[in-house]
Order: C-alpha cells, then structure tokens, then sequence
C-alpha cells in the first residue's frame, strides 16, 4: 500500500512540474471523513492527493489515490479501503474566484479485511460520483470541499466528505 502512494506522489509531482501542461494543471490534497453504508463499521478519517488538467473552465480530467480509512466493527474487526480514481470533472464558475463541481469517474479499490467479518479481502473497479465547491485566493492556491461516493467498495457504497487545498500550474 505504502509503494502505491509513493508511486502516485511521485506521479502527481512530475504531472505538475511538466511544463507542456502550462497553467491548466493542477495538484491537491484533501482530508476528510469516510463512511461505509454497512451495518456496524464506524466512519474513519480519510484523505487523498490528486491531480489534473483543466482543458478549459467548464472541464477537467482528475486522477487521484483515495485511502478511505480503516472502519472498524464490533469485536475488533476493520476494513481498510483505498485505490486509484480517475473521473471527468465539470465546472460552474459561480464567480471568478469560485466555482461549483460535479465529476464521475472510475475507482479502481481494494480492501483488507482484518477480523471476524463476514466478507474477504478484493479489489475491484467500480463507479464514483461527487460534487463540491472550489475558491480561489489567488490565482494559483485554492480550497475545496467536496462530497464523493464510491460505489461497490467491498460491497457496501463509502461516502467521503473532504476539505483540501489546491495548487495551479
């Protein structure tokens, strides 16, 4: 897990540093609160790093690595989640400085399952959606707040609520 994250940070550092990408890339990270939509698991503390290309104000194409936490159960037992996204973002700039998002995409999961649970360790690829909102205050650093859900994971749906910042390119 740990060689996934470093890979993608290294990924996302030479997306934002390439300078063919010009002004429209951009890099993020974002913590926040995962939840399972399954009987007895508790929420947990979540985050991601990402990043993107802005082909012009109305959309962009976003990649990303998701760890949505370890959601524990009764009797010592847990799931951790986590996995790759990538999703096609739409934009609404609301102002100059802010606009509202939807985006839906792909989330390519896998789960460790620690304890008594009634379901394995898997990985899979399934269906994410979200919405949020960005501001800009300056031209490049922004603040995000965004709800997403991960369809499938493990076979239950997680919901993420987030807040991060964002660098532009």
């Amino acid at each position: 897990m740990k060689t996934r994250t470093l890979l993608l940070s290294g990924l996302l550092v030479s997306f934002a540093a390439s300078p063919a990408l010009g002004q429209d890339a951009y890099v993020g990270i974002s913590a926040g609160q995962s939840d399972m939509d399954a009987a007895g698991l508790d929420e947990d503390t979540s985050w991601k790093v990402y990043g993107g290309y802005r082909f012009n104000e109305w959309g962009s194409a976003q990649i990303g690595w998701v760890d949505l936490g370890e959601l524990d159960a009764a009797g010592g037992a847990s799931v951790e989640a986590d996995g790759f996204e990538i999703s096609a973002v739409g934009r609404v700039p609301v102002t100059p400085n802010f606009d509202v998002f939807g985006k839906v995409g792909a989330f390519a999961w896998s789960t460790d399952v620690n304890g008594g649970l009634p379901v394995a360790d898997d990985d899979d690829v399934d269906a994410m959606y979200g919405i949020g909102a960005e501001y800009k205050f300056a031209n490049n650093l922004g603040v995000r707040l965004e709800w997403e859900q991960f369809a499938d994971v493990g076979g239950a749906d997680v919901d993420m609520i987030s807040a991060g910042v964002s660098v532009d390119f």
